[in-house]
């Protein structure tokens, strides 16, 4: 019985704490949840704020372009030496004053460079690059694709602005290379958690810069990345989980912009472990005291249980036993209190007190009737004795053996 209570105790105590278990388990999943959502959301800022800072490059390329080519008068369609050594020197400068473009420069209606802010060699063409031909058609500015410059020998993104003559005969190109690793510098302004990525990538899926570590990713394809695939899927903002290349699980948000008709967008993965860092600390914290708060509680209740309740109920136990075998005068040990076991340990004592008090008087009784019995039976011996006795002698003799015989009386 003793050790079923302990057993009972020790399962509900248990049980209980299972309970809370669970409960911390509900909550970590619901603060993950939580986490994740917010965990996106910022991550969806950043990439808004990223796509915001591309859009501004782009409409500062936009409104520079053309102030270049008035500042030039190349309109005029004047390609003089003169001319092109005035246009070399301005690029020059101008690429001094905007560090975050490698190079400027014109190119004739040919595709030959008429000038440049960096030297180049003589007889090269560009009327293959994209930025030329998508301007030529487009008449407005136009985003060329990632490409390694053949002046600057650098990872680069043009653009390019159609010019005309008088006439508006098609007259060239001017064309700005912004320079990637800029790209990357900018990028590291934004207040990104440790271990984020920020990635470019052109609608083909082409990486056209990351951050960190871009160097060793421009010009790479990601079109076999999930994350990439769901993108160029859904063409819009979103947000989504998966795992990168390397198979670490990250919280992805994107957002698409447009250059004339292409889509860029931008890409930024927070990794799931980092993002959900705090919360599984404090669930690890948590869980930590709750079992530590648990044993201590398992200790001293199990110490008041034995103190306060097993050790009053084996003294019931023990004191009923000893009543069971015979022994009346056995007593609990329990002193009155307002204690409930207490009052039960008193009200059984009482029980016991008045259990040995009909004991006794029982005895008593039967003690009391044993010598009514003996002296009836003495009596009777004697009434036979004196009807059977014919002397005075023999009459005593028969009454000294029926006392001591039929009565048990001791005669000295």
């Amino acid at each position: 019985m003793i050790k079923s209570l302990r057993g009972h105790l020790i399962f509900f105590q248990i049980l209980l704490i299972v309970i809370f278990a669970m409960m911390m388990t509900y909550s970590m999943f619901e603060i993950h949840r939580i986490t994740a959502k917010s965990t996106k959301e910022e991550a969806l800022r950043v990439a808004r704020q990223v796509k915001w800072q591309q859009l501004r490059w782009i409409d500062e390329t936009k409104i520079l372009l053309p102030l270049i080519a008035k500042r030039l008068s190349l309109t005029n369609g004047n390609s003089t030496d003169v001319a092109v050594k005035n246009c070399s020197a301005y690029l020059v400068e101008l690429q001094e004053d905007f560090p975050q473009y490698l190079n400027f420069g014109v190119i004739n209606p040919d595709g030959s460079i008429q000038c440049s802010a960096l030297p180049f060699k003589k007889g090269a063409r560009l009327d293959d690059r994209d930025y030329f031909i998508s301007a030529k058609k487009s008449r407005t500015v136009s985003m060329g694709n990632y490409q390694i410059g053949r002046i600057t020998g650098k990872a680069s993104i043009n653009f390019g602005f159609p010019l005309y003559d008088n006439k508006g005969e098609f007259n060239g190109v001017i064309f700005a290379a912004i320079n990637i690793e800029a790209i990357d510098i900018n990028l590291t302004q934004l207040s990104l958690p440790e271990g984020s990525v920020v990635t470019l990538l052109s609608s083909a899926g082409t990486i056209l810069t990351r951050y960190p570590h871009g160097e060793d990713w421009v010009g790479r394809t990601a079109i076999e990345w999930p994350v990439v695939q769901l993108i160029l899927r859904s063409k819009k903002e979103g947000t989504a989980k998966h795992n990168d290349y390397r198979g670490v699980e990250r919280l992805y948000s994107f957002t698409p912009f447009k250059i004339n008709s292409r889509s860029i967008y931008v890409l930024v993965g927070i990794p799931s472990q980092l993002a959900y860092a705090d919360a599984n600390a404090l669930y690890l914290r948590n869980l930590i005291v709750l079992l530590t708060i648990a044993s201590l509680f398992i200790l001293f209740s199990w110490f008041w249980f034995g103190q306060s309740v097993l050790k009053p109920l084996e003294s019931l136990r023990l004191t009923s036993e000893k009543l069971n075998q015979g022994d009346f005068s056995a007593r609990t040990n329990l002193l009155p209190n307002n204690r409930e076991i207490n009052q039960l340990g008193c009200a059984f004592n009482k029980m016991a007190g008045n259990i040995e008090a009909r004991y006794q008087e029982k005895l008593q009784n039967e003690k009391i009737l044993q010598d009514v019995n003996r002296a009836l039976r003495t009596l009777s011996g004697g009434n036979h004795a004196l009807i059977r006795a014919n002397e005075e002698l023999e009459l005593l003799q028969d009454m000294c053996r029926v006392a001591v015989e039929e009565g048990g009386y001791i005669i000295f």
